[in-house]
């Protein structure tokens, strides 16, 4: 299959899982479903790795950024002054445990430590 042909299948896969996320209301359900219906067309071993032409993916993350950027309001500013305490303690709190069940699936199950931390991570990386 031709490169365009391919960039075109990724971007239809993507775009179909982003529409079908939508319509669950879940919040940036657009992004993971796009996520998603990409991810699943590259699994599928169908199709070779994307190559995505020069400069194409920081395109994007500035105009991702761009949409989120907007919609930050004064109102949001004074929520998060609100509520910088409780996004600490829950942060600290989740990088800790990740820490914690990382080591001791690593004592228990003899993996490395440190796929074992990463794996344990808040977002898994």
């Amino acid at each position: 299959m031709s490169v365009p042909l391919q960039l075109l299948a990724y971007l239809m896969a993507g775009l179909g899982g982003g529409l079908l996320a939508s319509r669950t209301g879940i919040p940036a359900a657009p992004l993971a479903g796009a996520l998603i219906g990409a991810g699943l067309l590259s699994f599928s071993g169908r199709l070779e790795a994307a190559n995505w032409p020069l400069g194409t993916r920081t395109a994007l993350e500035i105009l991702i950024g761009t949409v989120i950027g907007t919609s930050l309001t004064s109102t949001a500013l004074l929520e998060l002054k609100q509520l910088w305490k409780p996004a600490l303690l829950i942060t600290v709190t989740l990088v800790m445990t990740g820490l914690v069940v990382g080591l001791w699936c690593s004592r228990l199950l003899g993996i490395d430590p440190l796929v074992a931390v990463l794996g344990a991570a808040p977002g898994g990386d």
